[in-house]
């Protein structure tokens, strides 16, 4: 579904409900909506098929922090870089233990967060 009126910032969480009916909760994550920021970010290819996408982000200059979450919130890799504002295209590589699923992506400056998902197959 699309909201009429899109909100600055949405908060989610997964909900797992396991086999055996144990149901778990992912971390909180904020996403904030940067359509008229000027702020953006996006990957491709998407599906990702290999271990490696490229993300493309528009962004003040500054340090930025990238980190990889899988569905239940967890962690599965992070580094940082120095972005010197404006747009980049940078490649990243994948651990090649992950597991084919959904998985979000949080680039997190000093002064900006945003993010978005990607599938690999």
């Amino acid at each position: 579904a699309t909201d009429a009126q899109q909100l600055p910032v949405n908060f989610y969480r997964v909900k797992v409900t396991a086999i055996n009916g144990e149901i778990t909760y992912s971390q909180i994550m904020k996403l904030a909506n940067n359509a008229n920021t000027g702020q953006k970010i996006s990957l491709y290819p998407n599906p990702v098929t290999q271990q490696q996408f490229t993300l493309q982000m528009t962004a003040t200059a500054g340090k930025y922090s990238l980190r990889i979450l899988n569905a239940t919130g967890q962690l599965v890799q992070s580094s940082s870089f120095m972005h010197a504002g404006g747009t980049i295209a940078k490649s990243v590589d994948l651990p090649t233990q992950l597991q084919p699923g959904i998985y979000f992506v949080q680039i997190i400056g000093e002064e900006q967060k945003f993010s978005t998902t990607f599938l690999l197959q």
